[in-house]
């Protein structure tokens, strides 16, 4: 079985289930933060706009990882939720990182993953 737990936004709930249609993958919207709010708020305090969408959709996607029990976790370098999951679980987890600049990497604030160095 396939699993994708997503951010239950408005730009999810738009986009995300089109890519699945025809599919067996199971998708699972989870609660997190509007991508306007995240927009608007640049600049209006030091916290990076990554760090905003991400402690926003951690609780939901942590309990929905969790309560699937995967045997391993793909994450996409900005789903940083998944991988603190798979890290709390003991579950392998893959990180999905695009190549680019070394500045984009400390934008998603990469970071700050656990275990990222080993």
């Amino acid at each position: 079985e396939v699993h994708v737990v997503t951010v239950d936004n408005e730009r999810g709930r738009n986009g995300i289930p089109k890519l699945f249609d025809g599919t067996d993958v199971q998708l699972h919207m989870t609660p997190g933060m509007e991508m306007d709010i995240i927009m608007t708020d640049i600049g209006k305090d030091n916290i990076n706009p990554i760090d905003k969408f991400v402690n926003a959709w951690e609780e939901g996607c942590m309990a929905k990882i969790k309560d699937l029990k995967p045997d391993i976790v793909v994450a996409d370098m900005l789903a940083r939720p998944g991988f603190y999951a798979a890290t709390a679980l003991g579950v392998p987890a893959v990180l999905n990182m695009p190549a680019g600049p070394f500045s984009l990497y400390q934008f998603a604030s990469l970071e700050k993953l656990p275990n990222l160095h080993k």
